[in-house]
Formats: structure tokens, C-alpha cells, sequence
């Protein structure tokens, strides 16, 4: 068996409703390269793009941070980077997508503009929270995770 959250596959439509998007908006942000998720990397061709569970996460939290004003690309590396400690549940076989809700469950990030930039920080539950302004995007990470895995799970198998 190979990894569900890397390598079960969904279509744009599963995708889209996963995230709460806007199917005209994703499709925009993948064709200009704005994000760059596994679905890019391995559409062949004219190909229909498939979606991995991670694809399907990492599209919600960018697309609630655009919400936001945030910057599309901005977005999509802040969440590339969120997810970086959380790669070893890609390694293992039969990992459910369950344990990336379970993984992300206490995982809060914390975005802000400054007159520098954006700025963000991300707290996992341990320890003291970080110090930010007074007035943040706050994006409850596991609550998304939670959402897009039962969609997913609503919808059901594409292949």
C-alpha cells in the first residue's frame, strides 16, 4: 500500500469543494505557477492535474490567507514552510490522512503586515504562545486540516 496523504489521488472538482474555493481562482493561481503543489510537478502533457490529500490542505490554507489580503506566492510559501515538520508522515506507508488532522491539531499561524513585509509565526501548542501584534490573522490549522480530510472523506474515491 502506498501513502494515503501523498498518493491518493482526487480530481480539481473533489479539490475545489475541499477547500471551500473558487474552482475559476485555484485553476488561475496552478496556471500562472503561483502555487506550486505535487498536482504541477507530475501533470504530463495536456493531462488532467490529480491532487493529493496534502495538495487539497495546502490549497485551503493558502486560500484562506488570500482572504486576507496576503499575496498569493506569499502564501504559498508560508504554508510550504508550515508543513515542512510534518513531511516524515509523507514517508511512511498506510499513514491515514487522519494523522495529519491529528499532527496539525493544535497548530495555529499567526500572519501580519508590517511596514517591512509580512511577517508570520507559527505555534504548535507547546510552550508559551509566540509573542505577535495586537492585531494578527490567526488560522486555526487543524480545524482546516479537519475540514478538507472530511470533505475528502465525504466525497470519496475518484479513481
Amino acid at each position: 500500500m502506498t501513502n494515503p496523504i501523498s498518493d491518493k489521488r482526487y480530481r480539481f472538482s473533489s479539490v475545489v469543494y475541499a477547500t471551500g474555493g473558487n474552482a475559476k481562482v485555484i485553476r488561475n493561481w496552478l496556471d500562472r505557477k503561483q502555487v506550486m503543489l505535487e498536482a504541477n510537478e507530475e501533470r504530463e502533457g495536456q493531462k488532467w492535474r490529480q491532487f493529493s490529500v496534502w495538495d487539497a490542505f495546502r490549497l485551503a490554507v493558502i486560500r484562506r490567507l488570500v482572504e486576507f489580503c496576503v499575496p498569493v506566492e506569499l502564501a504559498s510559501l508560508i504554508v510550504g514552510g508550515l508543513l515542512v515538520p510534518h513531511m516524515l508522515l509523507l514517508m511512511y506507508k498506510n499513514t491515514p490522512p487522519r494523522a495529519l488532522v491529528a499532527a496539525l491539531s493544535l497548530t495555529t499561524l499567526f500572519v501580519w503586515r508590517e511596514e517591512d513585509g509580512w511577517k508570520h509565526k507559527i505555534y504548535n501548542g507547546a510552550g508559551d504562545p509566540p509573542e505577535v501584534p495586537d492585531a494578527v490573522i490567526y488560522v486555526s490549522i487543524g480545524s482546516i486540516a479537519e475540514r478538507v480530510v472530511e470533505a475528502l472523506e465525504e466525497i470519496g474515491d475518484d479513481d
